[in-house]
């Protein structure tokens, strides 16, 4: 059945436009479930004003300020549209840029009054729940509706994927806002609202990529990218991510680790620990005492036939007859974890990942209660002496010193975020927000590295990546860092590609920027010798 608007709404309570703004926030600190109100001029919807608004003129203004201030100086403006659009219909019947303008969400009306508010997030799962239950085309079956037809053909992927993109810079501006308010801030309480704001941010952060990971494995477009890594350094993560999760719930966690052919191997790492912390994040949800533990083995085999096995295995409630037939299925999820993140996509994904590596994903009971996850994947050993694999991987060291960056970035919260981040780690940093400002500041000023948001309001910066490295009075020392919430393969491959040293997605908290801009910075302090190359011979 086609999703209406109407069906998305979530109430939300009035405010009149000449409150005062230090009333609203009063009810924000109170009532920490409501996301946002409606603000009202002469019965007539304004738009609203956000949690993360309110709190963050809460931190940064004087309480006489917003003693002074009406809600409706603050107001956000937002769409607003009819109940009864279906809500395929509102995604198909928009450009990819007027998604930004659902950012803070979108009134949804009915009779000229105020439904309740569409949040973007709200209306990317119906889409994805719609499409996951809409069967296949038969021509026995005669023909559908000309709604049913629109859903079909719907490309599911792209959609979201665009969505995914536009959702990814704001939500790197509420996270870093949300931190700069957490570093600021005395009153605890405010500081716990900050947390719940990164926390959430977090959470929809998984939910965007499980969402775009479902899209392309039901297109079939999910690519594998396999690299020369070490085993043990996978696990010595897995127990610096989780054991503080698993000690904080006064749970034991461990990881062991045995290998019959080393522990160098080639595999898909990125897509090994996205099953392997779906996994591990899933038994600790359920596992309310005891323990949970990981055990990784890497089994020698015939040539070519080499296995990993990873077990997930906890003391939890165990799984009925009845729970092992649908838990795998898409959107799915315990009654148990109703309060926690995610959205009943992460073991469907996981088994779908590891049949996409080859391998194969089952579930069993744990002797004594409890639960086993195991994963058996085949990998390719490294050996250290093999051409390629040398020893472990390590990323070159070398030294530089604090200069000046530039930052192009043309959304206000995140180029804050970032300029902020950068600035407290010691850089100078001038930041601008368009490619023709851009081109201006390197006229006249010479920079250690160049970060940028791959897509701005006047282009594409690729050219002006290529453009860089094109000039003979740029410094090739200089470090260029591409800034993007594509996550596609492809976006980051071109970006590469026209010269940049690395490709950073969104969102990004402030210390992780910093982290890869040093990372970048020392590789190149240790390949003096060794510059990025001028590409004045190449066809553009």
């Amino acid at each position: 059945m086609a999703v209406k608007l109407s069906d998305l709404a979530e109430p939300i309570s009035p405010v009149a436009a000449s409150a005062r703004l230090s009333t609203v926030i009063q009810k924000f600190t109170s009532q920490t479930d409501i996301p946002c109100v409606v603000v009202l001029e002469e019965g007539r919807p304004l738009g609203i004003l956000t949690r993360i608004r309110a709190m963050e003129m809460a931190a940064t203004s004087h309480e006489a300020v917003n003693s002074r201030l009406c809600v409706g100086d603050v107001v956000e403006i937002v769409p607003q549209f009819d109940g009864e659009i279906l809500a395929f219909s509102l995604v198909m019947n928009r450009h990819e840029d007027d998604f930004s303008r659902l950012e803070a969400g979108a009134l949804v009306m009915r009779d000229n009054k105020v439904e309740g508010v569409l949040s973007l997030p709200a209306l990317l799962r119906a889409v994805a729940r719609e499409q996951a239950v809409i069967p296949k085309s038969s021509p026995e079956k005669g023909t559908r509706s000309g709604a049913e037809k629109g859903s079909a053909t719907l490309p599911v992927a792209t959609v979201l994927g665009a969505l995914a993109h536009e959702v990814r810079t704001p939500l790197t501006g509420i996270m870093g806002l949300a931190e700069i308010l957490q570093q600021r801030v005395r009153e605890t309480e405010l500081k716990q609202i900050a947390e719940a704001i990164i926390r959430s941010g977090e959470a929809l952060d998984r939910i965007l990529s499980d969402t775009l990971d479902f899209a392309s494995l039901q297109a079939g477009q999910l690519k594998l990218s396999p690299e020369p890594c070490d085993i043990s350094d996978f696990a010595t993560d897995l127990r610096r991510l989780w054991g503080p999760v698993a000690t904080s719930k006064g749970l034991g966690f461990k990881v062991s680790l045995q290998s019959d052919v080393g522990s160098l191997i080639d595999v898909d790492l990125g897509r090994l620990r996205q099953v392997a912390n779906n996994l591990i994040s899933n038994a600790l949800k359920f596992t309310r005492s005891g323990r949970v533990d990981v055990s990784i083995a890497i089994d020698a085999g015939a040539r070519g036939a080499e296995q990993l096995r990873l077990h997930v295995s906890d003391t939890g409630p165990g799984l009925s007859p009845a729970q092992k037939d649908v838990m795998f299925d898409f959107f799915v999820r315990g009654d148990a974890v109703r309060d926690e993140p995610g959205w009943g996509l992460g073991l469907s994904i996981c088994k779908a990942l590891s049949g996409h590596l080859g391998g194969a994903l089952k579930v069993h009971d744990r002797p004594g209660g409890g639960t086993v996850f195991s994963v058996r994947l085949p990998v390719q050993p490294i050996q250290p002496n093999q051409s390629g694999g040398g020893d472990r991987v390590r990323i070159k060291t070398g030294k530089f010193r604090l200069g000046r960056i530039l930052l192009v970035e043309d959304h206000d919260a995140c180029g804050l975020i970032f300029q902020t981040a950068l600035v407290r780690a010691g850089w100078e940093v001038d930041h601008v927000k368009s490619l023709s400002e851009a081109a201006d500041y390197l006229d006249h000023q010479t920079y250690q590295a160049v970060l940028t948001d791959l897509h701005l309001l006047d282009g594409s910066a690729l050219s002006l990546i290529d453009a860089l490295r094109q000039r003979s009075d740029i410094p090739e020392t200089m470090a260029v860092i591409a800034l993007t919430a594509d996550t596609r393969t492809a976006a980051t491959s071109l970006a590469l590609a026209h010269g940049a040293d690395r490709v950073v997605t969104k969102p990004v908290r402030g210390p992780e920027l910093v982290a890869q801009v040093s990372e970048v910075l020392l590789k190149r302090g240790a390949l003096d010798d060794e510059p990025v190359p001028r590409r004045l011979n190449r066809a553009v």
